[in-house]
Parts: structure tokens; C-alpha cells; sequence
């Protein structure tokens, strides 16, 4: 048996279907193991006693008939499902293959005159995915198989060439986005930068007023002392004046008196020598 994993998402915004291969009068042996997401989180189907989920396979085989197919069994977001004959009786590319989950679901609801209840369908939609039927010698096959084998070769070629330009979108505009963050981020060391130099800068401007305020501050303190000097000194010397002054005086009142004793002196001499001429 063939078994094909598939992540389906109900955002439905695949670039590149996903692809599963069968072949003409395979029957029940080609099961699909289904995981649902919703934006690449896991989607919740619900379980059969709060809404009553329903999922069905819906697509179109080549020749035109629509097919629905019903899963019976499923958990959480995963489910199983296995095609059929229905799907495989003719040849060709089956292009457009999803599953639609369907609830039936009870609301209780407030009436103008009393409490009621509504019944809602609510249908939601995987993206689709592609399925190849390849020939085989029994069921029924086109006379055209040729031409759709190569449009299902030219579909291929298509989305690989859809592949390819997505991914040459893609790096460019990772490029430039790569381009803005590179200019982002050099406009940002800059200003960091420039931020980092402009601190620096008031910091050194504050040590140099810090170290001027300092200078005044001794500047002041060493004027204060010259000025105490100053005027000890002025003090000291209006002393010694003074003291050289009244030393003056001492010694003018020594020689007046020297003066004295020498004319005293001479007087008694003059005496004594009359005194003496007298006898």
C-alpha cells in the first residue's frame, strides 16, 4: 500500500501543491495521513459530541465527474482517508483536490420572548493538493492521454519555474531587508558613537571645571594667608619701630646725660683747680 503524508493548511496560501500518485484501477490502497493546521498551528477538527464535524475529499476526476468521499475517523487535527476506485477509473491529473470539514453545531440564543436555540453550518477548506492518476491496463483511458500527460508535465515545469521565482523573490527581499538592517545598524554604532565622544567630553569638561573651582578655592586660601602675613608683618614692624624709637630716646637721654657728667665734671675740675690757684 501506498501511503502519502500531507499537511494541509486551512489559510489555504500554498505556492507549490502537494502531490499524490495512484494509477488507474488502484483501489483502496492509496491512503493520504492528513495533519490540518491553521497558520501552521495545529487546527482542531472538533469531535462528534460537541459539533458533529464531518470531513469529506472533494475534487474533480479527468472526464469532469465530482467526487465527494467521506473520512470516518479522526483525532485531534490528523485523520486518514483512502481513495478509492471512484477516484482512480480514469487517467489524468486530478488538479484541485481538498478536504472541506463541515459542523452542525447548537447555539443557545436570547428571543424577544424567551430563551431559544439556533442550528449553524459551518464549512471550512484545506488548500488544495494534486492528485496524478497514471494508466494502467484495465479502467478507461483516454485517447488524449498523451497530450494531458504533457500538460501535466508542463504543470510541473510551471510550478517548478513558480518555485524558482518565489525563491528569487524571496532572497531578494531578504536582500534588501538584509541591506536595511546593515544601514540600521551602522546609523545606530554611530549615534552610539557620537553619543559615547559627547559624554566623554562632558566628562572631561566637568573634571576641568571641577579642577578650575579647586585652583580658585587654593587661589583664595593663598591670598587669605599672604594677607594674615602680610598684616603680622606690618604688626611686627610697627613694633620694632617703635621699639627702635624708644631705643632712639635711651640712647639720646644716655648721651644728655654723658653730656652732664662731663660738663659736671668739668665744672668741679674748674673749681678745683681755682681753689687750688686761691691757697
Amino acid at each position: 500500500m501506498a501511503t502519502f503524508d500531507l499537511t494541509l493548511d486551512m489559510k489555504k496560501q500554498s505556492i507549490i501543491p502537494q502531490m499524490v500518485t495512484t494509477r488507474v484501477g488502484d483501489s483502496e490502497s492509496c491512503t493520504l495521513n492528513v495533519h490540518l493546521t491553521e497558520n501552521g498551528k495545529p487546527y482542531n477538527i472538533g469531535s462528534a459530541s460537541d459539533d458533529f464535524p464531518m470531513v469529506a475529499l472533494h475534487c474533480q476526476i479527468p472526464g469532469g465527474r465530482k467526487i465527494i468521499g467521506y473520512a470516518h475517523q479522526y483525532e485531534g487535527n490528523t485523520f486518514s482517508y483512502t481513495l478509492g476506485d471512484y477516484v482512480t477509473r480514469r487517467a489524468g491529473i486530478i488538479k484541485v483536490a481538498y478536504f472541506q470539514i463541515t459542523r452542525y453545531t447548537t447555539t443557545q440564543i436570547d428571543l424577544e420572548h424567551g430563551a431559544g436555540s439556533a442550528n449553524y453550518v459551518i464549512k471550512d477548506s484545506t488548500e488544495s493538493f494534486t492528485i496524478v492518476v497514471l494508466p494502467g491496463n484495465i479502467g478507461e483511458l483516454p485517447q488524449d492521454y498523451i497530450h494531458e500527460l504533457e500538460v501535466a508535465m508542463t504543470a510541473l515545469k510551471q510550478q517548478t519555474s513558480d518555485a524558482a521565482n518565489a525563491e528569487l523573490a524571496r532572497e531578494a527581499v531578504i536582500s534588501v531587508q538584509r541591506e536595511q538592517i546593515n544601514a540600521l545598524r551602522n546609523r545606530i554604532e554611530t549615534a552610539l558613537a557620537d553619543a559615547s565622544d559627547a559624554y566623554q567630553k562632558a566628562v572631561t569638561a566637568k573634571e576641568q571645571a571641577e579642577d578650575a573651582v579647586a585652583s580658585a578655592n587654593q587661589a583664595a586660601s593663598d591670598a587669605a594667608e599672604a594677607i594674615s602675613a602680610v598684616n603680622t608683618k606690618g604688626l611686627w614692624c610697627a613694633s620694632a619701630a617703635k621699639k627702635a624709637d624708644e631705643a632712639a630716646a635711651a640712647a639720646n637721654a644716655a648721651a644728655e646725660s654723658v653730656r652732664n657728667i662731663e660738663t659736671i665734671e668739668d665744672s668741679i675740675a674748674v673749681q678745683a683747680i681755682e681753689s687750688l690757684l686761691a691757697a
